[in-house]
């Protein structure tokens, strides 16, 4: 048979061996399109897809199945990712795919200023940052107990510390921050002994515990919690002058431990912190 080019509506042909004429509607081919709307921050939900949806039997007889179950012909509320959709109609089924993209995370959290504390045992260290990029305003969240809300930190003691800085649109980044108390009078000397510290402190695997001691012998070393609880203890063979021994900090929780020293004539303490793993 011979026709006309069109892709729709009537077209008349003709069969060449009988001559007859005969009318036939033909369909256009169902086409979908996608616009989308990208969402606004990294865990925000206002993206959007919106199809576009042509030719095939007509829009009352289609029928949607988006890749996430949904049933509606446009999508809202979406978050970053990939999404498809199959459009069917009587005649034709057709699927489209349609990324949508969050935006990269720029937040930065910069240390501006970081104040050691003054004296062994002190409280009065301090951390001043700085947080740009992301859409203000941004929340805080620093590891402390109780935890604090405030971009800056003031009267702390040494140890190591975490701030989560996140914007408006759910970006985040962290910062650590390490405080540390003077070394060489970490340790409160007594007769005996001089010179009491550990290094490095805070330390997280092992630090060294340094001493001098006048005359020789054995020195018992025992580690309490903050509740006076004894839970490391060991001799070691000292000699005359200075002395040191490793400490390792496995099978113990971080926070502050205090450490003695003792021998027949003195004790000695210390005190040590062990920062997360």
């Amino acid at each position: 048979w011979t026709g006309t080019d069109k892709v729709s509506g009537l077209i008349k042909v003709s069969q060449d061996d009988t001559l007859d004429y005969y009318e036939i509607n033909v369909v256009e081919r169902l086409a979908v399109t996608a616009a989308t709307t990208d969402p606004t921050g990294c865990v925000t939900t206002d993206g959007a897809i919106d199809i576009t949806v042509t030719g095939g039997s007509g829009a009352g007889t289609r029928e949607y199945m988006w890749s996430n179950a949904a049933t509606t012909e446009d999508l809202t509320g979406l978050a970053g990712g990939t999404f498809s959709v199959t459009v069917t109609d009587s005649c034709f089924s057709r699927t489209l795919s349609a990324t949508i993209t969050a935006p990269g995370n720029t937040v930065v959290a910069t240390l501006t200023l970081a104040t050691n504390v003054s004296t062994a045992g002190g409280s009065d260290g301090a951390i001043d940052v700085t947080v740009t990029g992301g859409t203000s305003p941004y929340t805080y969240s620093w590891d402390t107990s109780p935890v604090s809300t405030n971009e800056d930190l003031t009267g702390l003691t040494a140890g190591i510390y975490v701030l989560t800085a996140t914007d408006a649109g759910g970006c985040s980044n962290t910062l650590t921050v390490t405080i540390s108390e003077p070394s060489g009078i970490s340790g409160v000397g007594v007769p005996g002994f001089s010179g009491v510290q550990n290094v490095p402190n805070p330390f997280t695997n092992e630090t060294e515990i340094q001493f001098a001691l006048t005359g020789g012998g054995s020195v018992d070393f025992s580690v309490y919690n903050l509740i006076g609880k004894i839970v490391y203890s060991k001799q070691f063979s000292v000699s005359n002058g200075l002395n040191k021994f490793q400490f390792s900090s496995d099978g113990l929780a971080p926070g502050i431990y205090i450490y003695s020293l003792k021998d027949e004539k003195a004790t000695a303490t210390g005190r040590m912190i062990i920062s997360r793993k």
